[in-house]
C-alpha cells in the first residue's frame, strides 16, 4: 500500500537561533511539496530562546491570512535539558540561544524542559515537539550516552505537555567527537550497530510509555534521507520505526528542516518527499499510520 506525505510538522524559521526559512517563503514552497498540513516548529529551549518565541509568534500571526487554505499552525521544539542547567540558566542568566550549558553539570542530570504550560497558554502554541539534542553530562562512552538518551526519551514521553517526540536516537555531534571531518557519522555511539547497540527493553519500555500517554513519535526526514548516516543505519532505523508500528505507535512526519529551500540542514541537499514515501511504504507504512493536527 502507498503512502502520501502531505504534512510535515517540524520546520523551522529565521526565528530559530539556526533557521533559514522565512515565513513569506514557507507558505509559498508547501504547496509545492504536495504539503498542506503543517506547523511552523522554531527553537525552544533555554530561557534566552523565548525572544525568539515572540517573534515566532509574531511572524505566524502576521502571515496567517496569506496561507489560505492551507492547514497551518504554530508549534515549538522544546528540548530536553537537565535541571541543573535550567536551574542555573534561571538565576545566573547564563546560556545561549543555541546550546544552553554543555559541561559543569552533575553526571547524568535529571531531565527538565524550560517550557511551560503558562507558556503553552500565553503564546497559544497548538502542539509541541521535544527531543533529546545531547547527553546530559556523561562521558561520551556508548553505554552512558545510550542511558542518557533512554532517559530522556522516557522523560518527554511521560511529559504532559509534549504532542510529538521529535528525532528518537537523533545525536548531536557538537564537539565531533564520533563525526568524520564530512561530518558523516560512522561510528558511535550507535550509527555503526544501532540494532545491536540499544538493548530491546529500552524500546519496549519507550514504546509503551508512548502508547499510554498518546504521544506521536516523529519520522524525521533527515534521520531517514541524511547523508550523515550510513546506509546501515538508515536501514536499522526504519525496522525501529517498522517495530514502533507493531506496538500501535502513531506518527507524524517531520522534515527538520532549517534551509531556505526545504533542504537538509548542513547539507543543502533537497528534502526528496518521494523518495521518503517509497522507503516507508516498503516498511508497511500508510496514510493511516500518520498524525496531523
Amino acid at each position: 500500500m502507498a503512502i502520501n506525505i502531505t504534512s510535515d510538522w517540524h520546520i523551522h524559521s529565521t526565528s530559530s537561533c539556526d533557521g533559514h526559512m522565512a515565513f513569506k517563503d514557507l507558505i509559498k514552497i508547501m504547496p509545492e511539496k504536495g504539503i498542506v498540513n503543517f506547523g511552523v516548529s522554531d527553537h525552544l529551549s533555554t530561557p534566552k530562546m523565548l525572544i525568539d518565541l515572540i517573534n515566532s509568534r509574531m511572524e505566524f500571526d502576521a502571515i496567517k491570512p496569506s496561507a489560505g487554505s492551507l492547514n497551518f499552525h504554530f508549534g515549538i521544539e522544546a528540548s530536553s535539558i537537565s535541571k541543573w542547567e535550567l536551574e542555573t540558566m534561571l538565576q545566573k542568566g547564563l546560556g545561549d540561544r543555541n546550546l544552553g550549558i554543555r559541561q559543569g553539570g552533575p553526571y547524568d542530570d535529571e531531565p527538565a524542559m524550560f517550557l511551560t504550560k503558562e507558556l503553552v497558554d500565553k503564546y497559544n502554541i497548538e502542539y509541541v515537539l521535544a527531543g533529546v539534542h545531547f547527553a546530559l553530562y556523561v562521558p561520551l562512552e556508548r553505554e552512558a550516552v545510550i542511558s542518557s538518551y533512554h532517559r530522556q526519551n522516557m522523560f518527554l514521553a511521560n511529559n504532559p505537555l509534549v504532542t510529538v517526540i521529535a528525532h528518537p536516537w537523533w545525536f548531536g555531534d557538537v564537539n565531533g567527537y564520533w563525526a568524520e571531518p564530512d561530518g558523516k557519522m560512522l561510528t558511535g555511539p550507535w550509527f555503526d550497530d544501532f540494532a545491536g547497540a540499544i538493548p530491546k527493553s529500552m524500546h519496549d519500555e519507550f514504546a509503551s510509555a508512548v502508547v499510554q500517554n498518546n504521544k506521536i513519535v516523529e519520522i524525521n526526514m533527515v534521520m531517514i534521507l541524511g547523508p550523515q548516516w550510513t546506509e546501515r543505519f538508515k536501514s536499522d532505523y526504519i525496522d525501529w520505526l517498522s517495530f514502533m508500528k507493531s506496538r500501535n505507535v502513531k506518527f507524524s512526519i517531520g522534515s527538520d528542516c532549517h534551509g531556505p529551500d526545504y533542504s537538509i540542514d548542513g547539507y543543502q541537499i533537497a528534502i526528496d518527499l518521494r523518495k521518503a514515501e517509497r522507503i516507508l511504504a516498503g516498511a508497511g507504512f500508510t496514510n493511516a499510520d500518520i498524525w496531523c493536527l
